[in-house]
């Protein structure tokens, strides 16, 4: 089954509604024993790099979330902040990423127009 992950940033509800209209039966769930019953794994958020880690790593999640990476090699899709906590760093934040993406994340560039969210 697939698992969003609820580390605290993010709207998990609406991932699971979307999950739900195209048929998709899923479960929202921080739990270690949760996550390794999964088939596969949505890491969403907003907000900033650090806070993204720094709670990861507060509810202990950094590791079973690398072994199900790297190890297990279960299909994780991050969306927005998710996807860049994959990365090594962050531009926008001063501690470590989760490494699974040999790249930085980067801010956009500045430009004369307004930056898309």
């Amino acid at each position: 089954m697939i698992t969003i992950l609820d580390y605290g940033l993010g709207n998990v509800g609406s991932i699971q509604n979307m999950l739900k209209k195209v048929g998709t039966k899923s479960r929202i769930s921080s739990e270690a024993h949760i996550l390794n019953t999964s088939t596969a794994l949505i890491i969403p958020g907003v907000g900033s790099f650090d806070t993204g880690i720094n709670l990861l790593e507060k509810k202990g999640l950094t590791d079973i979330l690398s072994e199900l990476a790297l190890e297990t090699k279960i299909p994780i899709l991050g969306i927005c902040l998710g996807m860049q906590l994959m990365t090594q760093e962050s531009e926008e934040g001063k501690k470590k990423g989760l490494g699974w993406i040999n790249a930085s994340t980067n801010k956009l560039p500045r430009h004369s127009g307004k930056v898309p969210n």
